[in-house]
């Protein structure tokens, strides 16, 4: 994970939290496997589903948790930097994620009054690929 900081004007900034594919990868299969404890699906034990199976049945919930958890990484990583305070996360917009592309989260930041906006911008959803 890197993040960069960039100036946008007089008092406003631009965080750019990027991930590398490796990184999505493990935080698909961490909320993968996490779903797959608290899931019930006929035909296993619970617990003990496969990760496709577990993708294929519970794939809205398995993005919208990716989702979640990509994004609280990116504001965490934006709250660990010493010259940025945030204080609120003003509107969230859902990113599309892929274990193979780069993923780069555009934070634009008023620095005047230390908010955030978190925009997450990328190609192609592990979701909706072709099987």
């Amino acid at each position: 994970m890197n993040v960069d900081i960039k100036d946008a004007g007089a008092a406003r900034k631009i965080a750019t939290v990027s991930f590398e594919p490796e990184e999505v990868s493990k935080f698909e299969s961490k909320v993968c496997q996490d779903l797959g404890r608290m899931v019930s699906i006929p035909g296993f034990r619970k617990g003990k589903a496969p990760a496709q199976v577990i993708r294929k049945k519970y794939a809205k919930e398995l993005h919208e948790e990716l989702n979640r958890k990509v994004s609280t990484s990116a504001y965490e990583a934006v709250l660990e930097r010493k010259d940025i305070k945030v204080y609120s996360v003003l509107k969230l917009t859902p990113a599309s994620l892929s274990p193979h592309k780069l993923l780069q989260l555009k934070l634009p930041l008023i620095s005047s009054l230390n908010l955030i906006y978190l925009l997450i911008k990328s190609t192609n959803s592990p979701l909706n690929q072709p099987k």
